[in-house]
């Protein structure tokens, strides 16, 4: 968990200067024909800060023996959200793109978390020092 929370804090600390220079880069080094991707930038720049939560939990999975959640974790992700891809993409282009890259990213490590949550507990209650 605290690997985790220090690649977010390392990550938000790195998107953040980005995120303001994002603009004048793009119109800078691009031109007026990618204006319009400007507006991106904003919804995009989650996905690092998404990616960089989920961080420490592959090694936890392993170091826990917990590799078979982690797999059926994936794969109801996987199961949950192609339908879910198809129809924000179908509906809102570009834009539901954006949003089914930031879902896919995070609902898998929001399920990791509250999977360890619930074994941190169990351990607690069970007085096993944690």
């Amino acid at each position: 968990f605290q690997v985790s929370s220090l690649s977010v804090a390392l990550t938000v600390t790195l998107v953040v200067p980005m995120v303001f220079a994002g603009p004048f880069l793009v119109r800078l080094f691009f031109g007026t024909d990618y204006q319009p991707s400007i507006s991106l930038i904003y919804p995009l720049a989650l996905y690092p800060v998404f990616m960089s939560a989920g961080i420490g939990l592959g090694p936890l999975f392993r170091t826990l023996n917990k590799m078979r959640v982690a797999i059926k974790i994936n794969i109801l992700s996987v199961l949950l959200l192609i339908p879910t891809a198809y129809y924000l993409i179908s509906e809102f282009s570009i834009r539901g793109l954006i949003i089914t890259v930031l879902i896919f990213s995070l609902f898998p490590t929001i399920l990791s978390f509250l999977y360890f949550l619930r074994i941190y507990r169990q351990l607690k209650d069970d007085g096993k020092t944690v």
